[in-house]
């Protein structure tokens, strides 16, 4: 008897709207209530314009999850509307910040343990008298709290390794007790300790991130999934995107993006291009060129590409070498062994091993010697032997440098890839992925994912418009998101969106 089920067809339009335009919640939830323009593109009647704040985290909420199955149901829309040309792709990817401050190891240990002396005293009030008073003064209220007054840098370690010791003894406190062990909080102080903290046969303590944690080590106990980005050197998740593009600036063609994935931010560039490529076969996008900066770029990834019919094309990594390199030797077939050097020397022998995928080649040391090159040669000369050891990928990369400086068509098509910073440009500056107001690896995912949508729309809106191959319409003033983009997309995606809620799974009463 009450009010009436929001439509969420249009909660889910508001929700790209809010991405579109880069509102907060507060913002979104007046824009539904009280513009018109809002009204109009989701198709909201005026008695019906109401929308509290709990009722727009109650929706957000049932919408968790469903993201990329909207952002590919709006792609094979635009697809439809465009039939634009995917053979050409480019991947990138960026750091997306969370709504997170970096902290020192000595930060991380007083917030994780507060934030579970916190938990265990609101919860199990009883239990929480138990714990040593040297460990709840870390909750205490500022005008008692005395613990923290005179901390200086020279006595920083010694408190770094007190709130290690504190944490150690919090843990054999409550780490068997049945309620305490479960507490997602308690959880972290344990991950910590885990992670970071050795105590030898003598128990003295040592605080440092060990080896096999480093790169995924806890960075904020408010998030626990966030990581450190090695290249930024920052907290948050890495968006990974690829998109359409046009061999050169005179072909047209609009930039869509075809995929876009959510990581965590220690992932390495070079183990998502793969399944990237794999998704977008699965979507239907497979591209025939993928191009790409070297952090994609490994010979792994350029044979398993090859073996799809994708051709990488990526600037190899290291330094070329000095003199002959080994593709300058003359090899077999396979590209395991070697019959000749540059000079026409006949090799000797080739040692092949399958399991390092390398071959040792040797040649007669006295005609090495002899040789007017053997400076420039990669071959090593010993009293009794001249042998060069070298991976069978080596001569493919050597290849592909050589390519990269001397084909001037291939040097002129990878230009096209540096396009794909203009699409992280407008993330960051317009659409809010600057720095996500939020918290978590799914509702961040959520935001992002919507905010990509929110990219695709406005970019099929440019083209429709003026014709251009990128955001810039043709002949057109800069695109400024207004009641235009909002009858565009009112006209393509509102009555296409009940089908990516049905699909979803969404419960049926709410389409009553």
């Amino acid at each position: 008897m009450g009010r009436k089920t929001k439509d969420v067809q249009s909660m889910l339009g508001l929700f790209i709207l809010q991405a579109l335009f880069d509102l907060k919640d507060s913002d979104a939830v007046e824009a539904y209530t009280f513009d018109q323009k809002f009204h109009y593109a989701l198709d909201i009647k005026e008695q019906e314009a109401y929308l509290s704040a709990r009722a727009f985290y109650y929706y957000k909420t049932i919408l968790l999850g469903t993201e990329d199955h909207i952002f590919e149901q709006i792609l094979a829309k635009i697809f439809d509307e465009l039939q634009f040309d995917y053979s050409l792709q480019r991947t990138d990817s960026s750091l997306v910040r969370l709504n997170l401050k970096k902290m020192s190891q000595w930060e991380l240990f007083k917030k994780t343990l507060i934030k579970a002396l916190n938990d265990i005293k609101a919860k199990h009030p009883v239990i929480f008298k138990s714990v040593p008073e040297h460990i709840q003064q870390y909750i205490q209220n500022d005008e008692n709290n005395t613990w923290f007054s005179d901390f200086t840098p020279s006595k920083a370690n010694d408190y770094l390794v007190q709130a290690a010791r504190d944490a150690l003894e919090l843990k054999e406190l409550f780490e068997s007790h049945p309620k305490i062990s479960k507490l997602e909080s308690f959880q972290l102080v344990q991950r910590l300790i885990n992670e970071q903290v050795d105590v030898d046969d003598q128990g003295q303590i040592k605080v440092e991130i060990k080896e096999e944690c480093k790169g995924s080590a806890m960075a904020n106990p408010h998030d626990p999934d966030a990581q450190y980005n090695g290249h930024k050197k920052d907290i948050g998740v890495k968006l990974n995107t690829s998109e359409t593009c046009a061999p050169d600036k005179d072909t047209p063609n609009p930039q869509i993006i075809t995929h876009a994935e959510v990581t965590p931010a220690n992932i390495s560039d070079h183990e998502l291009l793969q399944p990237s490529i794999d998704a977008r076969e699965e979507k239907g996008f497979k591209p025939d060129v993928e191009l790409t900066d070297n952090g994609y770029e490994s010979d792994a990834n350029h044979q398993a590409l090859q073996e799809k019919g994708v051709d990488l094309i990526a600037p190899p990594t290291g330094k070329p070498p000095e003199g002959f390199g080994v593709m300058d030797f003359e090899l077999q077939e396979n590209g395991q062994s070697i019959d000749a050097c540059p000079m026409g020397q006949t090799c000797i022998e080739n040692k092949i091993n399958q399991k390092k995928q390398k071959t040792a080649s040797y040649f007669d040391p006295e005609q090495c010697r002899a040789c007017p090159h053997s400076e420039d040669c990669p071959i090593k000369i010993t009293k009794r032997k001249a042998k060069v050891e070298w991976q069978w990928s080596k001569p493919r990369l050597e290849a592909r440098r050589h390519a990269f400086q001397e084909d001037q068509e291939l040097i002129n098509l990878f230009k096209q890839r540096a396009g794909g910073e203009a699409g992280f440009s407008q993330l960051k500056v317009n659409l809010g992925l600057r720095r996500l107001r939020c918290r978590g690896s799914v509702k961040s995912k959520f935001k992002i994912i919507m905010a990509v949508t929110a990219l695709n729309i406005k970019r099929a809106f440019n083209w429709m418009k003026g014709g251009s191959s990128g955001s810039r319409a043709r002949n057109n003033k800069d695109f400024e998101p207004d009641t235009g983009i909002l009858l565009f997309f009112f006209w393509l995606f509102c009555s296409y969106l009940r089908k990516i809620l049905i699909v979803s799974g969404l419960r049926p009463k709410i389409f009553s």
